[in-house]
């Protein structure tokens, strides 16, 4: 490798190691939800447009000097940055973090020197063409090189960084890095600083772009919007039931990358061919997964292939119509703003703009849409053929119980079937598919069933009433549910928070010390612990989502909060942030922090723990709501608890079949773990008969230390089904 390619390739590995680093530093500002990693694609795509824009401005006005003044001079400031401290070490979470802030706070931290890293490729393949005169496939080659170091470094993070060192330690390290690259950098744009600059990309006669080189312009963008909506989509898809980890950010993430390098590599035709051809059956596949998920590896099995095809698809038309070096620049900076918008459009417009999940869907069906005319025409016998097997497809779902909701599953397979039909019209096929994937969310919202949603960065949530209640769902995990069946003016609390269960153990603890005892909650969904606590008791609620909040006060939805707790404070933000601010401390204090199956893991860590014992009045209870199909929490909390020197007592109970109507609606496997300063206070519990005494040592989680790969708890039973 030369010293040029490795140069490339260090920058890049340096650039995309440190893009998992930062979504994991942020990822207690946004509540620990997939929106954190959204938001982090969003940085480091719209670092790529302001990279790449500065190198193509800088060849058309003043040729390769240009660039190196550009190049050097901003490798060197973030080189002088880095050196007064280290990345994020003395940042602040905000109380109440948005996209826009975090991306302000991310840009402030380290802004230069991403900036300086994403202008790497494109600036030394000018440094190419001016010190050897490679032109054309040699300069195509360097863009091969790195994506090979950002493929890299992407896997080193997970198997290899993540693992052994704290994230100040991980920081501190690619502050090294970065300074070795300075030096390379600065090394070799001073061999060729001497060489003439009149070698043919100067801005004279490219400053300008014809009405054909727009419309091949806007097909760039669309071409690199649409894989960087659904690489957020497939992420979000991923960690949304799974777990927050680096390690589901980074496999998309690295397919994604390696799906540029197969289409700009020239030597994967075949493969780009026939993804191209099989593009449209596997949009099919994606609105199916996307819209109506099945079991966690079917439907993320389902999702990656989806986006590797479509990704492969609409990178080879990017490879194929790429420009000669004269517009090089301007090639770049169309596929990075193509880049943001795509994430923008998956992580932070569609859940502002749309009441429901479809953005990624049209966005499938526009890279449809895009497709080149195929096949030949259909003759009457052949479509009949066709439609009649498609009508077999479209009503499998009703017979193979893979999916909950069959009707959006059998109209995606329908708008599938009459795009395979129209492929030589591919608009039309793009517009069908488009229509009958809306025509399936609405089928899905007219439901008489269907009552609200609340659909924004911080997660989806979902109300829906049938025969025996309205329950409040998020991906595959309830939230709370309120029975149809009790007629009394006070709900019952039911699913995880009845009297019947660990839950109510504890809160009768304090039931029979105080009338008026102080109960801290974190996490609201419908206010259901407001009903397993007696009148009378003080609660306060710290929820990060305002959508929740909005659901749970809504009476037409639930009454948990309203009738139960009338005088509840909520307390909006991030609870670390807003507890810190609070002054009040709570006999009861109890984490029921869901994320749909992840807990944000910024709420288990022994600062978080120092925290909450500030908060815990003589006597008080700490208690962590456990119940994870795919993480072992119960085993992270115990171990907290031996290195804090606390009591521990943890239950993994259902309450007795047949307590209350309803059926497994009203009550739920839960794993608890309560906490204490002494084990006298817990003794109450223990004697129950269905507490058992925990705290085992293990690895401490830390703000700068939380493997949760390590915690994960995978069987055959939880990834095949819902």
């Amino acid at each position: 490798m030369t010293l040029v390619a490795f140069t490339v390739a260090l920058g890049a590995a340096l650039l995309f190691v440190s893009e998992p680093a930062a979504g994991k530093t942020i990822l207690p500002w946004l509540g620990g939800t997939p929106a954190a990693w959204g938001t982090t694609l969003l940085f480091f795509q719209l670092a790529l447009i302001l990279g790449y824009f500065l190198v193509d401005q800088a060849l058309r006005r003043g040729g390769a000097r240009a660039v190196a003044l550009v190049q050097t001079g901003l490798v060197l400031l973030a080189a002088l940055a880095l050196a007064a401290d280290t990345p994020f070490a003395g940042s602040h979470a905000p109380a109440m973090a948005t996209v826009g802030r975090t991306l302000a706070l991310l840009a402030i931290e380290i802004g230069i020197p991403i900036v300086a890293l994403a202008l790497t490729a494109p600036a030394l393949q000018a440094w190419s063409v001016v010190a050897r005169g490679e032109r054309g496939e040699a300069g195509y080659a360097l863009y091969a090189a790195s994506n090979t170091g950002s493929l890299l470094g992407l896997l080193a993070y997970p198997f290899l960084v993540e693992p052994r060192f704290p994230l100040s330690q991980q920081w501190s390290y690619w502050r090294g890095g970065f300074w070795v690259f300075a030096v390379l950098v600065a090394g070799l744009w001073l061999v060729v600083w001497r060489k003439p600059t009149g070698y043919g990309l100067q801005a004279t006669g490219v400053s300008g772009l014809s009405p054909v080189g727009r419309r091949l312009s806007a097909e760039w963008f669309i071409r690199a919007g649409v894989p960087a909506a659904l690489l957020a989509a497939v992420t979000a898809y991923l960690t949304r039931d799974l777990a927050p980890i680096p390690l589901l950010w980074v496999i998309p993430l690295a397919l994604y990358l390696a799906t540029w390098i197969a289409a700009f590599s020239g030597r994967c035709r075949g493969l780009i061919n026939w993804a191209t051809g099989t593009q449209d059956l596997f949009a099919i596949v994606g609105v199916v997964t996307l819209l109506e998920s099945p079991g966690a590896l079917v439907g993320a099995l389902l999702a990656l292939a989806t986006m590797v095809v479509v990704c492969l698809a609409q990178h080879g038309a990017l490879a194929q119509s790429a420009p000669p070096e004269s517009h090089l620049g301007r090639f770049y900076v169309w596929l990075a703003a193509g880049g943001a918008a795509g994430t923008a459009v998956a992580v932070v417009l569609g859940p502002a703009i749309f009441p429901f999940p479809i953005e990624v869907p049209l966005a499938l069906a526009l890279a449809v849409a895009l497709g080149r005319p195929a096949g030949n025409a259909w003759n009457r016998a052949g479509t009949i053929r066709f439609l009649g097997v498609a009508v077999v497809g479209a009503l499998l779902p009703f017979f193979v119980p893979i999916v909950e909701d069959r009707t959006i599953a059998s109209l995606s397979i329908l708008a599938g079937a009459l795009a395979l039909v129209w492929r030589r019209w591919p608009r039309r096929a793009g517009v069908v598919l488009a229509a009958l994937a809306i025509a399936g969310v609405l089928v899905e919202r007219l439901s008489p069933h269907y009552l609200d949603s609340s659909h924004g960065i911080l997660g989806r949530f979902l109300v829906r009433r049938d025969t025996l209640g309205t329950e409040l769902i998020s991906g595959s995990t309830w939230h709370g549910f309120e029975a149809r069946a009790v007629s009394t003016a006070r709900p019952i609390a039911s699913l995880y928070y009845t009297r019947l269960g660990p839950y109510g153990d504890v809160v009768r603890m304090f039931d029979a010390r105080a009338d008026a005892w102080r109960f801290g909650v974190v996490g609201l969904g419908i206010g259901g612990l407001a009903c397993t606590a007696e009148p009378g008791t003080r609660l306060t609620f710290f929820e990060i989502n305002p959508g929740v909040v909005r659901i749970a006060r809504d009476t037409s939805l639930f009454r948990s909060l309203t009738v139960c707790a009338p005088d509840a404070t909520v307390r909006l933000g991030d609870a670390r942030l807003t507890l810190a601010d609070t002054p009040e401390r709570f006999d009861l204090l109890t984490l029921d922090a869901f994320n749909s199956d992840a807990i944000p893991t910024h709420l288990l860590t022994r600062e978080a723990l120092a925290l909450y014992r500030e908060h815990l009045a003589d006597g008080g209870v700490l208690a962590f709501h456990l119940s994870n199909r795919y993480l072992d929490l119960a085993r992270v909390v115990n171990a907290l608890a031996a290195d804090a020197g606390w009591a521990a007592a943890q239950a993994r109970a259902e309450p007795p079949a047949g307590a209350f109507p309803g059926g497994d609606k009203w009550q739920t496997w839960i794993t608890m773990v309560a906490m204490a300063r002494d084990s006298a206070t817990l003794a109450p519990l223990v004697q129950s008969g269905r507490w058992k005494w925990a705290g085992q040592p293990g690895p401490v989680w830390t703000d700068d230390w939380t493997p949760l790969a390590g915690a994960l708890r995978l069987s055959r039973e939880n990834l095949l089904w819902r």
